[in-house]
């Protein structure tokens, strides 16, 4: 009896030592040039080492989701009607953290590629800070009838607006004095 329950115990532990956390999730957004997602769109993501395939498609909202993903370093390719073909290679995935890879599709044939050699764009989840770069064509295009430039405050990722922009708050935070 002692040595089934000492059996039983070593079985435990050892399901317990292999569901440690040995993978994670890679997703992303799929976005046309003017940043609209895309739905139905075939995104393959290939392991490097392996070359072992996984595809999936993009919800309707634009989205997909590899999970379960060993480390290694992946390369994700986007397909789909009207648009050139994106690659992007280089994606690190390290265990238990999880990755975002949002990819901007260009209008053209499918036969078109674009391949971006720099390596993915990944979310950054170790830093609150945002940041924004705004260039003097959007800024001529946004609705701003009182061209006040503390007006562009209310644009920013993160702010909140009660009484107006002089009023403005950041991700929470109290206004500077």
């Amino acid at each position: 009896m002692s040595q089934t329950r000492t059996l039983l115990a070593l079985f435990a532990l050892a399901a317990a030592v292999f569901a440690q956390n040995s993978t994670s999730t890679l997703d992303g957004f799929v976005k046309d040039p003017q940043g609209a997602l895309i739905p139905n769109c075939n995104v393959v993501v290939t392991n490097a080492a392996t070359l072992q395939q996984i595809a999936v498609v993009t919800d309707d909202h634009g989205h997909w989701a590899v999970p379960s993903l060993p480390g290694g370093t992946y390369s994700v390719t986007v397909v789909t009607p009207g648009f050139k073909k994106a690659s992007i290679a280089d994606v690190k995935m390290d265990a238990g953290i999880p990755a975002t890879v949002s990819i901007t599709l260009e209008v053209g044939a499918v036969t078109d590629t674009i391949d971006v050699t720099g390596g993915a764009e990944v979310l950054q989840t170790s830093s609150a800070t945002v940041t924004t770069n705004l260039i003097a064509e959007q800024v001529k295009d946004l609705p701003i009838p009182s061209r006040n430039a503390t007006d562009l405050l209310m644009t920013q990722p993160g702010s909140q607006t009660p009484a107006g922009p002089r009023n403005t708050t950041f991700n929470g935070l109290p206004r500077a004095p």
